[in-house]
């Protein structure tokens, strides 16, 4: 939810364990904290009923009707993120509902790009640092591992149709590394007060949103790297060498 600090809390049921709202936490017994300061529990009143983990699962994947997320491989971060990326949409985003097979490197329905690619995006979020130049994922998708969203590779599908491009859309949003046209960044407190609640249906309609946080300069600086990315159509290039323009979060919000 873009605050620093995050309460989390297992309760064995025989096999599953669920991650418990927030709500509870100050009731229960037994908890963790993430750090040894005082908890900023942020925006998190949409979590409001437990998401079981079922480990071992048959396969990854998180179920919207049954509200629990299957995972094979605990060591796998960021297969595990971009599932619980899925519980985040389906919880807190007002999403249109997306399914279907899918391969990372190849366009299907702008939905299913969407949905796919703000799970990535969210794994990546949580998992990578904002100014590393090569941000890559370890586990996701082994026939194209590893799967870099900071430097896509040249045959992945282009366009708002392929998670691959979305994901890297979002990241450069998100990153601080300067990369060709791509020199701008924002917090994910933004993108999230963005997303929120509100109706989308694809990339477009996400940015949309996004883009009614930033002003006009600085949705032109946006707007060079998700052009970079595919994601839009192609506009002239920013003069070389400027700076990177970072925005800071609201006050109340605690970067990562």
């Amino acid at each position: 939810d873009g605050s620093r600090y995050v309460w989390f809390h297992f309760r064995k049921h025989g096999h599953p364990y669920t991650y418990e709202p927030t709500a509870s936490l100050n009731r229960s017994g037994r908890f963790a904290e993430a750090t040894k300061n005082a908890p900023q529990l942020g925006d998190v009143a949409w979590w409001n009923q437990p998401l079981t983990v079922n480990w071992p699962g048959t396969a990854d994947f998180f179920s919207p009707w049954a509200w629990s997320l299957d995972v094979t491989n605990p060591i796998a971060w960021d297969v595990n993120l971009h599932e619980l990326g899925h519980a985040v949409m389906a919880g807190a985003m007002n999403a249109e509902p997306a399914s279907g097979q899918h391969k990372i490197d190849e366009c299907y329905s702008q939905e299913l790009a969407w949905s796919e690619g703000w799970a990535s995006f969210l794994a990546a979020a949580v998992g990578l640092a904002r100014d590393d130049a090569d941000a890559k994922f370890e586990f996701l998708v082994p026939r194209r591992a590893p799967i870099r969203v900071e430097n896509v590779p040249a045959d992945v599908c282009r366009g708002i149709s392929n998670e691959w491009r979305v994901t890297a859309g979002l990241w450069d949003l998100f990153d601080t590394n300067a990369d060709g046209r791509d020199q701008f960044a924002m917090p994910f407190a933004l993108i999230w007060k963005a997303l929120r609640e509100k109706q989308t249906d694809g990339f477009l309609s996400g940015w949309a949103l996004i883009a009614q946080q930033l002003n006009p300069d600085q949705r032109r600086a946006a707007q060079e790297g998700l052009t970079q990315n595919t994601l839009l159509p192609e506009r002239s290039a920013l003069p070389e060498a400027l700076p990177v323009t970072l925005l800071s979060a609201p006050n109340n919000w605690a970067q990562r």
